[in-house]
Order: structure tokens, then C-alpha cells, then sequence
């Protein structure tokens, strides 16, 4: 696509496959081997992205939701991401679900594994074959969530990109970075103070630069000494 970006707002995130520990689950691919019966939670919003990375996801690891229902399973589409003390928690409370496929790892994961749920890793093989179609990989790391047996290999859902078509004009795209420079006291985001502006136009682990700055971007930014 003809897009160019012009900076990324912070955020850190990857998939979350999670299930209970009595299911017996190892990893993202067991499911097609082991054929459990889970009472999966799914996001609510069919028009949601979200469903359509998962069937992506799943179809990678060998299986899909049909799959899930025919072997006896219940995938159940309901309410927004799984906030803790939320529906879907309530849910898992109550015996109505047992596993969670979601993202926004850093809001859940803790509340996950305080109700004796597992985070299952997807094998490399699983990987490549997302990567191969567009997909970045992502690792749900232990130093973040110091209770997880190992790092988890997942897929990448980090940043919020801010972006422009390629053909903006220059001058155009530094009002833009000018403007976040100025305006980032006032700006909110899902950290503590401003907008981190001098870090996003970088490329890291919650700011990935998939898409290459706009050059408007890259001179304003080199200009302010954040590049």
C-alpha cells in the first residue's frame, strides 16, 4: 500500500492464547492434535480485526473454529478484550468458559495465571507460516510477567501507527510532527505523562517501524535530535 509513516505511539502487545490447566494443553498446535472440548471466549464484534487473525492463527496451527465445534467445543463471541473483573472473567467464574483468545497481553495475562490458567506458546513452524503472509512475531516475555514458566512465542501486535499516503507533502507530514511535538503534554495514550514523542519515530519493541518513515518525517525528526 502506498502509506508512509510518520511515527508510532507506544505499545507493548502480542496474542494470548489461554486455557485452563487442566485442559492438558502445551502449545497453540495441541488443540488440533488433542481435540479438547474448550469453551473458548472470542471477541464480541464480529466486524473486528481480531476474528480474522485468529482464524488466521488457528488455521496455521492446524485447526479451526468449525473444527472446535464439530469435536465439541463452543467458541462464544461476547463482550470487548477480557478486562480483569470484566465479563469475561465472570464468565470463567462462573463454568461458562474455560480459555480466552485475545490480545492486549500486558492488561491480563497476570489475572489469567490467578485463575489457573496457562499461556500456550505457538511452535516455530506456526510462526513462519504467519510471517509468511504478513504477520509479526512476538514474544510475551518472562522478565514483564515473571510468572510465566518461560518466554511465549506468539504474534505481534505492538504499536499504533500514525500514518499518511506516501505522496503527502513534506512540508505537510513536519506540520503533522510539529504539531505532536507541541500538542504531546496534551495528548493521552495508555502510559503516565506525555506523549513520548521524541521515542516514536524509532524503531523498538512497542514502537516497530513496519512501514518506513515518510521522508517529511524522517528530516523533522532528525531536525529535533530524536533521530
Amino acid at each position: 500500500q502506498p502509506v508512509r509513516t510518520i511515527a508510532v505511539i507506544p505499545s507493548l502487545d502480542q496474542c494470548v492464547f489461554a486455557v485452563r490447566n487442566a485442559s492438558g494443553l502445551e502449545n497453540v498446535e495441541d488443540i488440533a492434535v488433542k481435540k479438547p472440548k474448550l469453551k473458548l471466549a472470542l471477541r464480541g464484534d464480529p466486524r473486528h480485526g481480531l476474528n480474522t487473525m485468529v482464524d488466521h492463527i488457528c488455521a496455521a496451527a492446524g485447526f479451526t473454529l468449525d473444527d472446535l465445534s464439530h469435536w465439541g467445543g463452543e467458541p462464544k463471541r461476547f463482550g470487548p478484550l477480557p478486562w480483569p473483573g470484566g465479563e469475561k472473567f465472570q464468565a470463567l467464574a462462573r463454568g461458562d468458559i474455560d480459555s480466552i483468545f485475545d490480545e492486549a497481553a500486558d492488561y491480563w495475562i497476570d489475572d489469567a495465571l490467578d485463575v489457573d490458567m496457562r499461556i500456550l506458546p505457538m511452535s516455530e513452524a506456526t510462526v513462519r507460516k504467519l510471517e509468511a503472509i504478513g504477520y509479526r512475531r512476538g514474544v510475551i516475555r518472562r522478565e514483564l510477567f515473571p510468572r510465566l514458566p518461560s518466554d511465549i512465542l506468539s504474534i505481534d501486535f505492538s504499536g499504533w501507527p500514525i500514518f499518511c499516503h506516501a505522496d503527502l507533502p513534506e512540508a505537510r507530514v513536519a506540520q503533522i510532527c510539529e504539531a505532536l511535538d507541541a500538542r504531546k503534554a496534551h495528548i493521552p495514550w495508555q502510559g503516565d505523562g506525555p506523549l513520548p514523542v521524541e521515542r516514536m519515530c524509532r524503531d523498538a519493541a512497542d514502537t516497530p517501524l513496519d512501514v518506513p518513515l515518510h521522508p517529511g518525517a524522517e528530516r523533522y525528526w532528525k531536525s529535533v535530535g530524536y533521530l
